[in-house]
């Protein structure tokens, strides 16, 4: 037994773990498309195009590998889980450090998915040490720390560019190695030995959250909405950092700053104006109308001709943040507690495919709309497609909702007869 392992774990060391993660992450966002354009030596339009696959790779690879990072940690312990995407985050950044072909971004990508489904350890490690009435406070800290890196690391990112689009790769590896000696020294393993559990090959499957759909009976237009949006958000992130420096000829410096704060304006619209909105209008209203008006700023980013139009444009982020949150709690009440978890695992799986498919909408649009044989040169074209899935979104849940509704006022009449 090391060190370590002799230790209390302390939420404290993962919070470390995920805060640097984030700052990592966001240091390279801003730098990615441009390192994408001098390796593939192409257009605007064609490095974009890549660049929106490299995300796909990710998600895809995501997908896949998640239940089996899952079940070694149950397997294993947690540690080596953690550990483990550590070394792979650093492995991507000093591949794209070095590249000289696409080919290797896309290795790299595809490794760093595959031990991506580390979210999954990070949340059994968090179970694991948290008793359950406190386990919602903790799942918030962590994501709101991961939320503070992102915010923290584009702007990093952006101040780092001037030194050249690879040095920024180089200050991300770094932080890696800090990162891993941090969780290698002073996180300890969460799960004892006499608690682990065999491995079981039906548990490797990654496409078995498709059968209990039919058992948890969930309203269809819920769940298409629910995946629809999130398929909206994915395709309009990666074309966001393509369409400002197109569009406005931002630099990097620019775009890192104008990531900062629309990360900001996302945290402050999921932790702050989801519990102001809710008790006023009610989840329902909120709901649509965070759907209305983030598929008008879609619409209006698409137009936009000036760059303080961007940041003015940020009020519609700050209300069209609230949607996930809410979505997710509308979903959760259509089921009892005894398989709440089952229904969050089953939608964290169907999550990630809809993040795969984003990027290839939103990356062929920009490619088909920007490149030279395009038939009208419309940048913000992408941006047109996200706002008409948000207002499917807000059709589909609307009328998912409006059902439900009714069916349960027909279901209450025998009861009002009968008494």
């Amino acid at each position: 037994m090391g060190w370590a392992s002799s230790h209390k774990p302390r939420l404290f060391f993962i919070l470390v773990v995920a805060f640097v993660n984030a700052i990592g992450y966001g240091i390279v966002a801003p730098v990615y498309p441009r390192l994408v354009q001098s390796i593939t030596h192409g257009g605007v339009s064609q490095a974009g195009y890549y660049y929106t696959l490299l995300f796909t790779v990710y998600s895809v690879m995501q997908f896949l590998f998640a239940p089996i990072i899952g079940r070694l940690s149950d397997r294993f312990g947690r540690r080596p889980m953690l550990l483990l995407p550590i070394v792979a985050l650093f492995f991507q950044y000093v591949v794209a450090a070095t590249a000289q072909s696409v080919v290797w971004l896309f290795v790299a990508e595809a490794v760093a998915g595959i031990c991506g489904g580390s979210i999954v350890a990070v949340g059994a490690y968090v179970a694991d040490i948290t008793p359950p009435e406190k386990r919602g406070r903790s799942f918030g800290t962590i994501w709101g720390t991961a939320a503070a890196g992102k915010m923290i690391g584009p702007l990093i990112g952006g101040l780092l560019s001037s030194r050249g689009y690879r040095f920024a790769y180089w200050a991300a590896a770094a932080l890696t190695v800090i990162n891993f000696l941090n969780a290698f020294i002073l996180v300890p393993e969460s799960l004892p030995a006499s608690l682990r559990r065999p491995l079981n090959r039906k548990n490797f499957n990654p496409f078995a959250f498709v059968g209990p759909w039919k058992i948890l009976k969930v309203p269809f237009g819920l769940v298409a909405g629910f995946l629809l949006s999130i398929v909206a958000v994915s395709a309009a992130a990666p074309v966001m950092v393509l369409f400002l420096q197109t569009k406005f000829g931002w630099s990097v410096k620019n775009v890192g700053t104008y990531m900062t704060f629309n990360a900001m304006a996302m945290v402050l619209g999921q932790v702050v104006f989801t519990r102001i909105l809710s008790p006023i209008i009610g989840d329902k209203r909120s709901v649509f109308l965070g759907l209305f008006l983030r598929s008008l700023g879609w619409t209006l980013i698409a137009f936009a001709t000036s760059g303080w139009q961007m940041y003015a444009l940020l009020a519609f982020s700050v209300i069209g943040s609230v949607v996930q949150p809410l979505m997710g709690a509308f979903l959760s009440r259509q089921v009892p507690s005894g398989i709440q978890g089952e229904l969050q695992g089953v939608l964290t799986r169907a999550a990630v495919v809809a993040e795969a498919a984003g990027p290839i909408c939103g990356g062929a649009i920009y490619r088909y709309s920007t490149g030279s044989s395009a038939l009208i040169n419309f940048p913000g074209s992408a941006f047109l497609f996200c706002a008409i899935l948000g207002l499917v979104t807000l059709f589909s849940i609307r009328s998912a909702l409006s059902a439900q509704s009714e069916q349960e006022k027909l279901m209450s009449v025998p009861a009002q007869i009968s008494s």
